[in-house]
């Protein structure tokens, strides 16, 4: 008579199962640890490359403010291939970043899930609860010269200060001088 899960079995597929989650383990600490050092070695880049990025684009849209009032239509496409491309720029900066963040912070649910499964091992629970308790403490996050997280928020507030600031520009542009 044939077993159904005969026990020799069930003691491999237990510890393949245990190999591969040890496996998930390691590879989530190396990437931590890579997201450390790329932080340690690219912050400083990443601050220039957005703050330049910034500046690009609020003075691309100024002047192309300045390129509609003086009908100037090669200008005009100019400021707003300049605009486009730093804008994707920064797009491009942002969204490789928070992809990370955003996959790092899936790890949590995913161990959540395994660790309610009544059919897993008691010493791999108790592995996979330890394991949970050092993702609360660890946050894979980039951040731009250790001011500011490098995030999909970073693009909206950025967009407001643009906005803000061309305002402001315009409004300096459009009063008439006093001293002419």
């Amino acid at each position: 008579m044939r077993q159904r899960n005969p026990p020799h079995l069930r003691h491999n597929q237990d510890r393949n199962v245990n190999d591969r989650i040890n496996s998930l383990m390691i590879a989530y600490h190396l990437l931590c640890d890579a997201v450390g050092q790329a932080n340690d070695f690219y912050s400083d880049l990443l601050l220039a490359s957005i703050f330049y990025g910034f500046l690009r684009v609020t003075s691309c849209l100024y002047l192309l403010f300045i390129y509609l009032v003086i009908k100037d239509e090669t200008g005009v496409i100019i400021a707003i291939f300049w605009t486009l491309s730093m804008t994707c720029y920064l797009c491009m900066i942002v969204s490789s970043s928070s992809d990370v963040t955003r996959v790092a912070q899936e790890t949590k649910p995913v161990i959540s899930k395994v660790i309610t499964n009544p059919n897993i091992n008691p010493g791999l629970r108790k592995e996979l609860n330890s394991f949970l308790f050092q993702l609360t403490k660890k946050h894979l996050e980039f951040y731009a010269g250790g001011f500011f997280k490098v995030n999909k928020q970073m693009l909206t507030s950025m967009a407001a200060t643009v906005a803000t600031n061309l305002v402001i520009l315009i409004q300096f542009q459009t009063q008439p001088n006093k001293y002419n």
